[in-house]
């Protein structure tokens, strides 16, 4: 176990609760379970497994022995998020207590979030109405948390994967950036970064991230302007009425044109 805070609980407590319902999320690479220790803390558990070697279904869960890997090795993302989760401390970045890896589990614990996402909160059966001064104040707990991964850290990060479901909301309705899996750690008096593979989330990702594989700051600012429309207008960022190719930016474009009170959305 590898603590990021001072902690008053073991691995134990964490491996034992990871069944199928406390389950409350999952992704492309990850399942993520809510536990409650004896003392009544909540926090959330964010198991990372390999694509491919896990089904990914909560049904075919039977102990917490089946869902976690038995796997001796670790792999990039992890080992990224790690690293990047240890050195960040801020208000608008999701409190992470600690990192649990061993022959046979890859999890990161992190304070629970009650509120849940700002997807969930905008497109889901959780959503809720929030007014604009809540909206406002999300949109800029979510630039005053990039703000800090990207200039105020000892080694600027580029998170790559900014959308409203990585970020999250507390018991005050407090915005927290979660999830640095594709992170990716800037070297020093390096501008950009080039990959031959993208990293992100369609419709999120910037255009020219998309045709020269470089990332910059730019990259997670353009995505997060994606986010501030999303949760101006309500609307995902690819829907069906928009087609494949015409994207949030393009309806809200049409909105400003045609002038629309934006105050009644």
């Amino acid at each position: 176990m590898k603590q990021f805070h001072v902690i008053s609980f073991d691995e134990g407590e964490i491996l034992g609760s990871l069944i199928p319902r406390n389950l409350i999320g999952k992704g492309g690479s990850d399942n993520v379970y809510k536990v409650e220790l004896g003392c009544g803390k909540k926090l959330a558990v964010k198991h990372m497994w390999r694509s491919g070697l896990e089904s990914g279904d909560p049904r075919s869960y039977l102990s917490s022995a089946t869902i976690l890997p038995k796997k001796k090795s670790r792999w990039p993302e992890y080992d990224a998020e790690v690293a990047t989760l240890s050195s960040i401390r801020h208000v608008n970045v999701v409190k992470w207590y600690c990192s649990i890896t061993n022959d046979d589990s890859n999890l990161l614990v992190h304070k629970y979030m009650p509120n849940g996402s700002l997807w969930d909160r905008l497109h889901t059966y959780k959503k809720a109405e929030t007014n604009w001064n809540v909206r406002y104040k999300i949109a800029m707990g979510a630039a005053k948390g990039l703000e800090y991964v990207h200039h105020g850290c000892d080694r600027r990060v580029i998170l790559r994967d900014v959308k409203s479901s990585n970020i999250l909301l507390d018991e005050e309705m407090k915005l927290k950036i979660v999830d640095f899996g594709l992170a990716k750690i800037m070297q020093t008096n390096k501008v950009t970064n080039s990959s031959h593979v993208i990293a992100g989330t369609y419709s999120y990702i910037a255009p020219e991230y998309g045709y020269t594989f470089n990332v910059t700051e730019k990259s997670d600012i353009y995505s997060f302007g994606v986010v501030l429309i999303e949760l101006l207008t309500r609307r995902k960022p690819v829907e069906p009425e928009f087609g494949v190719v015409t994207k949030l930016r393009n309806y809200y474009y049409k909105l400003t044109k045609s002038k629309v009170d934006m105050f009644g959305i």
